[in-house]
């Protein structure tokens, strides 16, 4: 990712950069969740927030949910939420919002371009009802070295939990804990590569996994 940023790619000059992700935050029982700006987030950078919350959710004016999904046994959603980086945006959090106070996580990551802002280049999304592992929604990607940002969310599971992406995903969230119930990776994507791949959980009684994936160019 260095050389990318520091040359480009032979083709395509302008590529998609990951910069940073900020902390991973969950409410048990909450109607607001404060997410925060990844450090080394600039002006200009593409924000985008990865949520599970369990009822319907809203974000402050100028972020945008790009793609969202709800699961078919409750409901449980999984969104991704992207804003454009401005001075107030830094060094500070976020406050979503969902109806009714339950579980509530996400997580901020931060990209850039040269020139300018990534913007979503196209968006899928899924409901796998496999309980332990699930098909991660995939995109394909239309030119080279794009990014795209996968998030997945698990009903329920015993704890202590691992949520673990396949290999072809750098995860940017826990992979283990009591609470976790939120994942959230990223990977760059050439032309007409298809993303795909999985999300697996060390165990569950039941499941019903609402899965989000969008590419930015």
């Amino acid at each position: 990712m260095l050389t990318h940023k520091l040359l480009g790619s032979v083709t395509d000059p302008n590529p998609v950069v990951f910069e940073a992700a900020g902390a991973y935050v969950e409410q048990a029982s909450a109607t607001t969740l404060n997410v925060a700006a990844p450090t080394g987030a600039s002006v200009g950078d593409l924000l985008v927030c990865g949520i599970m919350c369990r009822s319907t959710a809203s974000a402050p004016t100028g972020w945008v949910a790009a793609v969202q999904i709800t699961g078919a046994s409750i409901t449980q959603r999984t969104v991704i939420w992207t804003k454009t980086a401005v001075a107030g945006d830094l060094g500070v959090t976020t406050g979503f919002t969902q109806a009714s106070a339950n579980r509530f996580l996400g997580q901020m990551l931060a990209f850039s371009k040269q020139g300018g802002t990534p913007a979503v280049a196209s968006t899928n999304s899924l409901v796998d009802s496999n309980s332990t592992v699930a098909a991660v929604a995939s995109v394909t990607g239309e030119e080279d070295d794009q990014i795209a940002v996968a998030c997945g969310s698990a009903v329920y599971a015993t704890t202590p939990m691992t949520l673990n992406f396949s290999s072809e995903w750098t995860q940017t969230s826990p992979t283990s804990g009591n609470n976790i119930r939120l994942a959230v990776a990223y990977r760059v994507v050439d032309k007409d590569v298809v993303t795909g791949g999985t999300l697996t959980l060390n165990s569950a009684t039941q499941n019903s996994w609402p899965m989000v994936t969008a590419l930015f160019e």
